[in-house]
Parts: structure tokens; C-alpha cells; sequence
């Protein structure tokens, strides 16, 4: 891994490249938000990681500096706007969350056992690298 050097040498974590090429899954769901939500669109626009489970809350990066302020013309409201977008490989942004590789069936009624039974399923019947 050729930024290795720049990702763990702040920690003075001594990293080495290991023969474990183990497929990595990240499971992302709708309370999937904000650095987390950054973090799985990282994982998956360099192909680091499957990400399995549902579309991510869409919170993008939002307010830096306090966004900005603007004054409705014809209500005379004051609002404050997103300020920043991430954009990813494809041009897209995070605002309308991340649709994961494999979605899963969850539903919002279902219970974290219904949710992880539903995800052994999947991992019992795929066929990943």
C-alpha cells in the first residue's frame, strides 16, 4: 500500500503489508451519517470494500464556518445553506447517501436480529473474492 506511510505514520503505528487478502464488508444503513457516511464512500470509490446494508443517511459534509446566511426575498426569512459538498469518483455527492453495492432487504421494522439474520443469510449464500 503506497500510502501506508502517510495514513498510519501519525499514529507511529508501524504498518506492513500482509498475505491476508480477506475481502473487507462495511455494513452502512440510514443512520450511516456524516464521517462515517465519508468514510464508506472513500472505502468504496477506491474498490477497498463491499459496502452491504441499506442507502446512508445523505448528510454530506453540510456546514463549514456556519453555512451560508441568505435572506428569503419575498418572506424576508433568514435561512442558512450547506456549504460544502464532497464529491466522489463518479461526480456524484453524498447528499442523496450512498447506494451500497449489495442492498439488503431491511425494512425499518425489522429488529437488529431481523437485520443480522438477514445479513448472515446473504454472507452464507455469496460468492465474494
Amino acid at each position: 500500500m503506497k500510502s501506508g506511510w502517510v495514513l498510519f505514520y501519525p499514529s507511529q503505528y508501524h504498518y506492513t503489508e500482509g498475505a491476508n487478502h480477506l475481502p473487507l464488508i462495511v455494513l452502512v444503513d440510514g443512520d450511516t451519517a456524516s464521517s462515517a457516511e465519508y468514510f464508506a464512500a472513500m472505502l468504496q470509490d477506491n474498490k477497498a470494500a463491499t459496502l452491504v446494508g441499506q442507502v446512508t443517511a445523505g448528510a454530506g459534509c453540510g456546514f463549514t464556518n456556519g453555512g451560508i446566511k441568505t435572506e428569503l426575498s419575498y418572506s424576508g426569512a433568514n435561512v442558512r445553506l450547506p456549504d460544502c459538498v464532497r464529491l466522489r469518483s463518479d461526480g456524484s455527492d453524498e447528499v442523496n447517501g450512498i447506494v451500497p453495492d449489495i442492498l439488503l432487504p431491511w425494512v425499518e421494522r425489522d429488529s437488529r436480529y431481523q437485520q443480522a439474520t438477514k445479513l448472515k443469510r446473504w454472507l452464507d449464500s455469496s460468492r465474494l473474492p
